[in-house]
C-alpha cells in the first residue's frame, strides 16, 4: 500500500486549503466535474461521456480507468493496469513497464508521453515521446498529430 499528499487549493484570494485525494477502490463512474487527484487502487474507473477531471491521475496494478469524456492533468499507469481512452487525455502520460493505455478512435492523447510500458494508438495523439524500454503503436486508423508552430523553441499544438 502507498500513501497520498492532500491535494491543496488555492482560493480567489490566495488561501489555501487541503483536500484528501479520491481513492477508488471498486467499480465507480465519474458522471459530472471532479477537481483534484485520484489514484484507482482496484476495480474499474470511469470517466463518463459528459464529465470531466481535473488533477492528476494515478492507476494503480490490476485496476482498469476508461476516459469517455475528459480528463486533464497527468496520468500515471502502473503495470498490470489498463488505461482505455475513447475521450479525452490532454497532460504528460506516464506508462510503467507492463502497463498498457489504448486509444481507441475518436480518442485524443495529447500531451508528453513517458513509455515503458505500451501505447496502442487508434485514434490521434500529439506531443513529445520519452521512449525507456516501451513502445508507442500506431495501429490502422490511428494518427499523430505535429506541432502546428513553434514559439521560442516550443513545438505548439492546436486542436
Amino acid at each position: 500500500m502507498h500513501s497520498h499528499d492532500d491535494d491543496i487549493r488555492i482560493g480567489p484570494d490566495g488561501s489555501q486549503t487541503t483536500v484528501p485525494r479520491k481513492i477508488v477502490e471498486t467499480d465507480e463512474t465519474l458522471r459530472s466535474s471532479h477537481s483534484g487527484g485520484i489514484c484507482v487502487h482496484s476495480g474499474v474507473f470511469t470517466i463518463g461521456p459528459s464529465a470531466s477531471h481535473s488533477g492528476s491521475l494515478q492507476v494503480e496494478p490490476g485496476a482498469q480507468v476508461i476516459i469517455s469524456g475528459s480528463h486533464t492533468g497527468s496520468l500515471h499507469v502502473a503495470g498490470e493496469a489498463t488505461v482505455t481512452v475513447r475521450g479525452k487525455q490532454s497532460g504528460s502520460v506516464h506508462v510503467a513497464k507492463g502497463g498498457r493505455v489504448i486509444v481507441k478512435r475518436g480518442g485524443r492523447l495529447a500531451g508528453s508521453l513517458h513509455v515503458s510500458g505500451v501505447i496502442e494508438n487508434m485514434g490521434t495523439r500529439g506531443g513529445s515521446e520519452h521512449i525507456d524500454g516501451g513502445d508507442v503503436v500506431d495501429l490502422l486508423g490511428g494518427t499523430v498529430k505535429r506541432p502546428t508552430r513553434t514559439i521560442g523553441g516550443a513545438a505548439v499544438y492546436e486542436w
